[in-house]
């Protein structure tokens, strides 16, 4: 089972203009969105690898890059705005590499998509590209979520939420994402 994603692999994957372009038209649309992503600022060069990821099982994605009212960098509105694209998503995706541990945000935002939700609606998904060095996945708040994980079965059954509490998988990742959806979509402004 692949827990542990390459960053190399991720910043690979090269978008052609058009692709890039309607990813980011998509993405600024800030109405519906299901799946609120977390990551470190110093993972922005591999973020959208796993933005497209939760697309293409279906989720309807909240990067905070697109969402232009956080444009001015007031400390008490850009909470408000987390706060509430954390409420109004369902699911929560952390993208967790050795930057996590510098990132004053993921924390609270983790807490935010807990609190708001369940631990259970809360995933991560690991990236690096020294397998060996996993210290820094062993921070205490991280050992309570689910993570993405690829099973790497000798044919393509995609992506799966796994349960390392349980040693287990527990559905795959469009299904995860679709408990979460609502069956009225949820608007946040």
């Amino acid at each position: 089972m692949k827990d542990m994603f390459s960053i190399s692999e991720m910043k690979a994957v090269v978008k052609t203009a058009d692709e890039k372009q309607r990813i980011i038209k998509e993405a600024s649309i800030l109405q519906m969105k299901d799946v609120f992503l977390s990551y470190s600022s110093d993972d922005s060069n591999i973020i959208m690898y796993v933005y497209d990821l939760i697309r293409k099982y279906g989720g309807r994605v909240y990067l905070d890059r697109f969402d232009s009212s956080l444009s001015n960098h007031d400390f008490q509105q850009v909470a408000s705005r987390l706060s509430q694209a954390a409420m109004s998503c369902s699911r929560m995706v952390l993208l967790v590499s050795k930057n996590v541990s510098r990132s004053i945000w993921i924390p609270w935002e983790i807490g935010l998509g807990h609190g708001f939700h369940s631990k259970e609606s809360v995933a991560l998904f690991f990236a690096s590209d020294d397998v060996k060095d996993t210290k820094w996945r062993e921070q205490e708040y991280l050992g309570m979520y689910q993570w993405i994980v690829d099973p790497e079965y000798p044919f393509d059954k995609g992506m799966f939420i796994y349960d390392p509490v349980r040693e287990k998988t527990v559905k795959s990742l469009s299904d995860w994402i679709k408990e979460g959806q609502p069956s009225k979509p949820r608007l946040f402004i």
